[in-house]
């Protein structure tokens, strides 16, 4: 299973492909990039400009379609697709409508799954012409619904897919998730590839493993912000207060090499930006170590 990371392009996350061998690759947020920074990275694509080589995935710009009142369409699938490749995307991901906000009358959802379903077809002829493989993204509010999703997308001979709004649910409703994810496996079968957006919890991800091809997280650098370190406590990584663990604890908690020139540089920054930064890495790579020995 391959382990992307959620990154913020403008301004930017940290650099973690320099850090981390053979990265499985990044999945960045659309929704992050300015207009000129839109124009100015596709002259180059997003890869070239970095310097990074493993898989790129660009979101399909859909949380910036909520706005006060409802839901405003700024931007069309067709542009959304097209601006993905020009910047250099592996692959597309269709323009979907997640369920992130909570109150939604039964007849918006069911408006919504509508929508997400009839951009499905456009988005596999628009990927066609553009010579490009894309991921349909199966939407949902409750098992029911993922699975009139999922079937949806087998009927149109789906080779990719990726399962969203699933994050919100992640602390409190994990065998709920489990199930959809495990239930949709079932109904697509092994030569459909799987991508889960947003898993935030080692636990989860431990539970996904053998179910699903890829998961995305954001855990690192969130981790990372409000001061905590990623910890490996009794074989899994767990989040702690840099305050809890210490100067001492942090040092002697590296285990290798990368570890140790990471901490050094996380205890000698005078920034406090540049000390998250560098925390944000080392969870990243202590999180991605631990994946690689699950598999």
């Amino acid at each position: 299973m391959k382990l992307l990371l959620a990154w913020f392009a403008d301004p930017p996350d940290p650099p973690y492909w320099e850090w981390i061998p053979n990265l499985d690759g990044l999945l960045i947020s659309l929704s992050s990039l300015k207009v000129r920074t839109i124009e100015r990275l596709s002259l180059r694509g997003i890869k070239n400009h970095l310097g990074m080589h493993s898989q790129l995935l660009i979101d399909s710009l859909t949380n910036m379609l909520w706005r006060k009142g409802g839901i405003d369409e700024l931007r069309t699938q067709a542009w959304i697709l097209h601006t993905q490749k020009l910047l250099g995307a592996d692959m597309l991901i269709h323009k979907d409508y997640p369920f992130i906000v909570k109150g939604l009358s039964k007849e918006l959802k069911e408006k919504l799954l509508r929508r997400t379903i009839i951009n499905a077809e456009l988005a596999l002829r628009i990927a066609e012409n553009l010579g490009m493989e894309i991921i349909l993204v199966i939407q949902g509010w409750d098992k029911d619904s993922y699975v009139r999703c999922a079937k949806a997308f087998k009927d149109l001979g789906v080779k990719y897919v990726g399962i969203g709004s699933l994050a919100p649910k992640t602390r409190r409703e994990k065998p709920l998730i489990v199930d959809i994810v495990r239930t949709i496996r079932d109904i697509l079968g092994r030569n459909v590839k799987i991508h889960v957006f947003g898993v935030s919890t080692p636990s989860l991800i431990k539970e996904l493993i053998g179910l699903v091809d890829s998961i995305d997280t954001s855990a690192p650098l969130r981790a990372a912000v409000v001061r905590e370190v990623m910890m490996i406590v009794n074989g899994e990584p767990r989040r702690h207060k840099l305050w809890e663990v210490g100067r001492e604890g942090l040092i002697n908690s590296v285990s290798d090499s990368t570890e140790e020139v990471l901490v050094e540089k996380i205890l000698k920054a005078k920034k406090l930006r540049d000390a998250i930064r560098y925390l944000a890495i080392l969870n990243a790579y202590r999180l991605i170590k631990w994946v690689r020995k699950l598999k």
